[in-house]
């Protein structure tokens, strides 16, 4: 499964379990995509922002954000488990935030921290773990604030003050964003069953905007779909979060962060956007404690609530 890309397949209950002991395995933190994606990728620098080009193809530096959220997530877990790598999430959760800043993207920065923010309120069960994880993030905002920031272009670090995004109008959302709903409210039958899948185009080319979807999810479902298709995607997005909240609440905080990224990106066929919406969709069972005891490996999980074991399977 995506949460565990190096641990090993049981060999009968097709189930999962931890390398065995003394076998080399990587520290969690990093991701094997994310080695896959540096190795194939180099940066680009496009007004003080900084941009990404994978395989040639230059990736957007909001969509660029999301490739962040599970790494981070994953960082912060790493923090409820007495491992010995536990100590390089501080550095770590430094320099992504880092990259993130570079971009410029504060869509990003924005959803990122409202994954954080849920994984410590949704995911931290224990009172005292919780407020660790909270005391660790304001330590990486400080170091962030203090050290980070003066770091960046000025025209980098001016892009993140409230100013800045008042005068751009959210890098030309809001006039977007004003004019779409304008048109859907206008017509009553279209704001029950929208104009149509990328309906935006049209309407805005014709009313001369060089930006032609509504870069808010949410906007644009309304726009193309009305009212029945916002519901039924606001269900979607129900569905999933509340499917994994108690037994993989790290999914569930996955999609607070991209529900943070669908306030200011159109989503319909994004990778990492349909990626989180897949891993909600499907079905990880973590090992029996018994199969983790037989290995000497057992990992305390404090943030997720206790399991009754499977039914052992015929012929073990």
């Amino acid at each position: 499964p995506p949460r565990k890309l190096c641990w090993w397949p049981h060999p009968r209950s097709r189930r999962w379990i931890p390398p065995p002991p003394g076998t080399a395995s990587p520290p969690p933190l990093p991701c094997a995509w994310w080695r896959l994606l540096c190795l194939f990728s180099k940066k680009a620098i496009d007004g003080g922002r900084t941009v990404i080009v994978v395989l040639g193809s230059e990736e957007d530096s909001n969509f660029f954000c999301m490739y962040f959220i599970f790494p981070v997530l994953f960082a912060l877990e790493s923090l409820t488990r007495k491992t010995k790598f536990r100590f390089l999430t501080v550095p770590y959760l430094i320099l992504v935030f880092y990259a993130i800043l570079r971009t410029g993207s504060r869509g990003g920065l924005a959803a990122i921290l409202a994954g954080v923010l849920a994984f410590i309120f949704l995911a931290i069960r224990s009172p005292k773990a919780r407020l660790s994880a909270l005391l660790l993030l304001l330590l990486v905002a400080l170091v962030i604030l203090f050290i980070v920031l003066p770091l960046l272009p000025e025209a980098v670090r001016q892009r993140y003050s409230p100013a800045q995004i008042w005068e751009d109008q959210g890098s030309g959302r809001f006039p977007i964003w004003s004019y779409l709903l304008t048109q859907v409210c206008s017509d009553a039958s279209s704001l029950i069953h929208g104009f149509g899948i990328c309906s935006t185009i049209p309407h805005m080319t014709a009313a001369g905007f060089q930006n032609t979807y509504a870069h808010n999810q949410w906007i644009q479902t309304l726009f193309d779909q009305g009212l029945i298709g916002l519901f039924l995607y606001a269900a979607l997005m129900g569905a999933c979060f509340f499917r994994n909240l108690r037994r993989n609440p790290l999914f569930s905080c996955g999609l607070v962060a991209v529900w943070g990224f669908s306030l200011s990106l159109s989503l319909y066929t994004h990778k990492q956007y349909l990626n989180v919406f897949m891993m909600c969709a499907m079905s990880f069972t973590p090992p029996e404690m018994a199969d983790l005891q037989k290995g000497g490996t057992l990992l305390s999980q404090p943030f997720l609530p206790s399991r009754e074991p499977l039914r052992k399977e015929e012929g073990d």
